[in-house]
């Protein structure tokens, strides 16, 4: 997303290229029923990204509105993709599906035991990065482990999330164990053995 405090230079490119030839606006319905709703767009080509770079790229703006008038949505960014009347749309909506796909993967690394806040990754010295990669390691792993490991299924199987990694970690903490699979091992012997 293009935000005004972010980008100054681009912004102020963008107001200087309203009602140009360099600023492009377009309108089309989505949706159906009692979902419709209209899309209008701004695309303004060619802009500097920063102050004196050679970089160029084109902006993009999207208001969403109910066919009430009530506005739904204002949305902006930027693209190096070339964007025209015919695939203004195509281009709006990879830009949402992208925004979702890592807005959904933060949220899950922010609620789901990862503890992850926006601003985890910003910190003196690179520590705080240094830490944000290693719990990013870590949730791959969780990711490959559920969708690889039968042995880890089967322990995935008995309780939640949450409660078989403090499990797991009780067992850690208590016990010398050689690899995952004797982890989950273990783990499923106590699981079976409990009333």
């Amino acid at each position: 997303m293009a935000k005004p405090g972010s980008h100054p230079t681009l912004w102020a490119a963008v107001a200087a290229a309203k009602g140009t030839a360099q600023s492009q606006t377009g309108q089309w319905t989505a949706g159906r029923g009692a979902r419709q709703r209209t899309v209008t767009s701004r695309v303004v080509r060619q802009l500097p990204f920063a102050l004196e770079s050679p970089v160029r790229v084109t902006y993009v703006e999207v208001w969403e509105h109910r066919a009430s008038g009530h506005l739904l949505s204002h949305t902006s960014w930027i693209t190096d993709l070339e964007v025209a009347a015919t695939n203004v749309a195509v281009v709006v909506q990879s830009g949402r599906t992208r925004w979702k796909i890592e807005n959904e993967q933060f949220k899950v690394h922010k609620n789901h035991g990862s503890e992850l806040t926006h601003h985890y990754g910003h910190g003196h010295q690179s520590l705080s990065m240094g830490f944000y990669l290693l719990n990013l390691l870590a949730y791959v792993t969780h990711v490959v482990l559920a969708l690889g490991d039968q042995l880890y299924q089967r322990c995935r199987a008995q309780e939640s999330r949450r409660e078989l990694w403090q499990a797991l970690r009780a067992l850690v903490n208590a016990f010398l164990m050689k690899s995952w699979h004797h982890l989950f091992q273990v783990y499923l012997e106590d699981a079976d053995a409990s009333p």
